[in-house]
C-alpha cells in the first residue's frame, strides 16, 4: 500500500497515532551511573585514597567518578589493595621511626644538663609519649594475649554460720 506525502503527514499528526500518545518518562537513576570500574582501577583508587594528604574530591575528578564512589572504595578495599596499603603504611612508619631514632641520638646528656627544668619536663613528656605510642603499636601487633584471672573465694569458719539444733 502506497500513500502520498500528504496522507503520511495526516497519519503522523493524528491522535490515533501511538507515537503521539507515548510520553517520555525519565526516572532518576539509582545506583550506578556508568559502567562498573575494573578491579585494577578500584585498587589504584583505594591505594591513592589512603595516601597521606590525598583528597577524595581530587581523586574523583581524576578518575571521573563521584566522591561517594571514592569513599566506598576507600572504605572497602580489595585484599590486593589492602595489602599494598598496609605495605605503604609500614614503609611510612619505618621511615618515621628511623628519623625519630636519629633525632633521639642527637640528644646527648650534655645538652640535657643545659636545659631548664621547664624544658626538661617537655622533653621528658615528649619522650614518654613516644615510648607510649610505640608500646601501643606493639600491643596491637601482638594478637596472642592471654589474661588469667584467679578467683579465690573467701574462707568462712564454721562458727560464723547460724546453727539450728534439733
Amino acid at each position: 500500500m502506497k500513500i502520498d506525502q500528504k496522507e503520511l503527514e495526516r497519519r503522523l499528526a493524528s491522535g490515533n497515532n501511538i507515537a503521539n500518545t507515548v510520553v517520555e518518562h525519565r526516572s532518576r537513576a539509582v545506583g550506578r551511573r556508568g559502567p562498573e570500574l575494573p578491579a585494577s582501577v578500584k585498587d589504584s583508587i583505594a591505594v591513592l585514597a589512603h595516601e597521606p594528604g590525598s583528597r577524595q574530591k581530587h581523586l574523583a575528578a581524576e578518575f571521573g567518578v563521584s566522591v561517594a564512589t571514592i569513599g566506598n572504595i576507600k572504605r572497602d578495599p580489595t585484599d590486593a589493595a589492602q595489602k599494598e596499603i598496609d605495605t605503604n603504611r609500614k614503609n611510612i612508619q619505618d621511615s618515621a621511626l628511623r628519623k625519630l631514632m636519629s633525632s633521639l641520638n642527637l640528644i646527648s646528656d650534655d645538652k640535657l644538663t643545659d636545659l631548664s627544668p621547664k624544658e626538661l619536663t617537655r622533653v621528658a613528656r615528649d619522650l614518654s609519649s613516644i615510648v607510649g605510642n610505640l608500646e601501643e603499636k606493639q600491643k596491637e601487633t601482638d594478637q596472642t594475649q592471654v589474661n588469667v584471672i584467679v578467683y579465690a573465694p573467701q574462707t568462712v569458719e564454721e562458727k560464723s554460720y547460724k546453727t539450728v539444733e534439733v
